[in-house]
């Protein structure tokens, strides 16, 4: 990560990273706030955005932490207007998923819909 801030594209920029503090929603994070971008991350496990955190320290960019379920609409408007706060949202990366691993025939309705409600409305 290059901290010049001459090579830091997206300062000045806030993004929003669902699923900030594992996968593919953490790597997004670092590579935003490695560019210079402040970032909001939003997961349900604080451990888990505290250790992206502390893996973008030396990054020109911020990384904030925030702790919500994107299945659950009043968090995400909490998460957003804390998020907004800080900072007018300029970008927004949906990286939050779930998954329950075996035969589609073994799903319940109720794994089902907490799949809807995380990976498509989330």
């Amino acid at each position: 990560m290059n901290a010049d801030m001459d090579h830091a594209p997206l300062s000045g920029h806030h993004a929003l990273v669902t699923g900030g503090g594992t996968g593919l929603g953490a790597d997004c994070a670092l590579s935003l706030a490695a560019d210079g971008a402040t970032v909001t991350i939003v997961g349900r496990t604080l451990a888990s955005l505290e250790e992206t955190a502390r893996a973008a320290a030396a990054s020109p960019g911020t990384v904030r932490i925030a702790t919500g379920d994107v299945a659950d609409e009043a968090a995400v408007e909490r998460v957003v207007d804390e998020a907004e706060a800080a900072a007018p949202l300029t970008m927004l990366v949906t990286a939050a998923g779930v998954n329950r691993p075996g035969p589609t025939i073994d799903a319940t309705m109720a794994d089902v819909d907490l799949i809807f409600d995380t990976n498509i409305r989330g």
